[in-house]
This record gives C-alpha cells, structure tokens and sequence, in this order.
C-alpha cells in the first residue's frame, strides 16, 4: 500500500508541476502580450478542472490512498487481535523466548531438518500454541524465520572451518539444518542480501 501511495504523489507532483507551468506560462503571455503563449491561458483553466477531477476520481476508486476506509493490518496488530484471549504478560513471553533461544543454542535442534514447531515445545517444555505466541511476539518474525536465522549462522560458522572445507555449499547448508538448495539460497539472500557464494567471496577478501 505505501508504494502505491508514493506513485500515486509522484503521479500528483507531475500534474501539478505541469499546471503550475502552464499557469506561470499564461500569466506572462498576457502581461507580454505574446501571441503565441497568450493561447495557452485557456488550457490553463481547462488544465486546472481535469487535476480536480483526476483526484475526485481516484478519491472515489481509491479511497485508501487519501487514508479513507480500512487498510490491511499490520503485523503487530493481527498478532494481538490472534492472541488477544491469550492470558500470558509480557513478561512471560519474553521468559518463553529466552527459554526458548537457550534450548536451541544449547541442543542445536535448529540442525534437524525436519524440525517442527511441536519438537521444539516438547524440548522447552511449553505448550506448541504458547511457544508459537511468545515467538510472533518477541520476534520479527515466525518459527521458521527464527529457525532459519539459526541455520544460516551456522552455515557461517561452518564455512569457516577447515575441516568443512571438503563440503560443497549444499553439503554445508545441508549440516547446519536446510533441507533444499532452493530454500537455502532464498532464506540466505533473504537474511543477508548476499547469495552463499558472494558472502563467502567477502568473507575471503576480508581475511
């Protein structure tokens, strides 16, 4: 929605420079009396109706664009109204997600492939639906966004090792807990903005 409220203003900023223009260029054709731009001054007027009613037109089709009607929810928001019959505190949430992030760094269960968001409550000892909330809540993200950062940490760290360096990328990523080639380079030029091989290009010339 906000890039089509940018190109809807640049769309508007056009129009009205080139009104302005044709007003400013109006304006000195008949002070200067010049024949030629004097033919202007009445697409001027004609120039001002059609902006009116451009945005008469897409305030009614439109209506978003000017802040009228309902918008798509934020993230936050559709995260409070899915667990708004939640009776865990902040606190408790923030208690879950640290327990959380101490279980997978301590067993590593983000190397399993195949993990679930049910493994992972049984290893915390927290029910699936509460472990689920303390996530979307403390995290800029879902289960597998937070898996996932985990998985492409520890493709860094293996990378680095020596005795990795047998392995092809697939092999590392497949260690470190991806499943695919093709999850692996998405969820890895999502987090970085970098496939594997420009980050260990990098990485490379860093040292």
């Amino acid at each position: 929605m906000e890039s089509l409220r940018i190109q809807w203003l640049k769309q508007f900023l056009v129009l009205t420079l080139a009104a302005t223009v044709l007003a400013v260029l109006s304006f000195f054709a008949r002070t200067w009396q010049v024949p030629i731009l004097e033919q202007f001054y009445s697409f001027h007027f004609i120039g001002i109706v059609l902006l009116f009613y451009w945005l008469s037109y897409k305030a009614l089709t439109q209506p978003v664009l000017f802040g009228i009607g309902k918008e798509i929810q934020s993230p936050i928001i559709a995260i409070e109204e899915k667990y708004k019959k939640s009776t865990l505190e902040t606190e408790q949430l923030i208690f879950i997600f640290d327990k959380v992030r101490h279980v997978l760094h301590d067993q590593q269960l983000y190397l399993k492939n195949d993990l679930t968001l049910t493994q992972l409550s049984v290893a915390v000892g927290i029910s699936r639906h509460q472990l689920s909330q303390a996530i979307n809540s403390c995290y800029t993200g879902n289960f597998f966004d937070l898996i996932n950062d985990y998985r492409v940490e520890a493709f860094k760290q293996f990378a680095s090792q020596p005795s990795k360096k047998h392995l092809s990328l697939l092999g590392i990523a497949q260690e470190a807990g991806f499943n695919s080639k093709a999850s692996f380079y998405s969820v890895f030029k999502k987090k970085t903005g970098m496939t594997p091989a420009e980050y260990l290009e990098s990485t490379s010339k860093a040292t």
